[in-house]
């Protein structure tokens, strides 16, 4: 195999496993500070083969009943087939306020980039606001995604929502340099790499 070959397999591997639910919430809890930790419920992914009732029935449910009192409700989903993008979405839902937060890595200070939020847009969103709920993205001072070379959504939702939540509301500085966003994305990865050997183990 050759090497080219050998890097593509390597990081359409590292998008797969970044895209796992339960190692999504590790990354979460690891990287998070205890402080904003304790008042988190990891929820789930929802992955393109998640019905739409799946997701809506289970909002409806954290929204009206907040069973563990928890301030943060985390979770993630990806756009459906029909749409003709698989671009990750992160949600932070903060009951005390009432805000929902969204971790959309293409999305610039103008509105969506080069990869549509239809998601959040067509069904996270409308849910919310039926619910009195104000939305609003993730600020950042260049989007993550700007080419689309660039398909490790899975990996900028989990950055997004990390750099945001340390401390809450925090404006995330993102380099113009596409070279330099690689850099932060393998500095994250490395950093994964290091506090959870179960991502290495996940390639054997």
């Amino acid at each position: 195999m050759d090497y080219n070959t050998t890097v593509s397999w390597v990081l359409y591997s590292i998008r797969e496993i970044v895209g796992i639910s339960s190692l999504r919430n590790q990354i979460l809890e690891s990287f998070l500070n205890q402080d904003i930790k304790k008042n988190i419920e990891f929820g789930r992914t929802f992955g393109s083969d998640s019905k739409k009732n799946d997701l809506q029935n289970y909002l409806e449910k954290n929204m009206k009943q907040n069973k563990n009192g928890k301030r943060f409700l985390i979770f993630s989903g990806i756009n459906r087939p029909k749409y003709g993008e698989t671009h990750y979405q992160g949600f932070i839902i903060d009951y005390e306020k009432k805000c929902l937060y969204i971790a959309d890595p293409a999305y610039t200070l103008n509105g969506p980039g080069i990869y549509n939020p239809f998601l959040a847009q067509q069904q996270v969103i409308p849910l919310f606001k039926l619910h009195n709920y104000n939305t609003q993205f993730i600020i950042t001072s260049h989007p993550c995604q700007t080419s689309t070379n660039d398909v490790f959504c899975q990996s900028w939702t989990l950055y997004l929502m990390i750099e945001f939540l340390n401390p809450i509301g925090n404006i995330i500085t993102i380099p113009l340099s596409q070279t330099k966003r690689y850099n932060i994305l393998l500095h994250f990865y490395k950093k994964i790499s290091v506090q959870i050997p179960e991502f290495c183990l996940l390639f054997i």
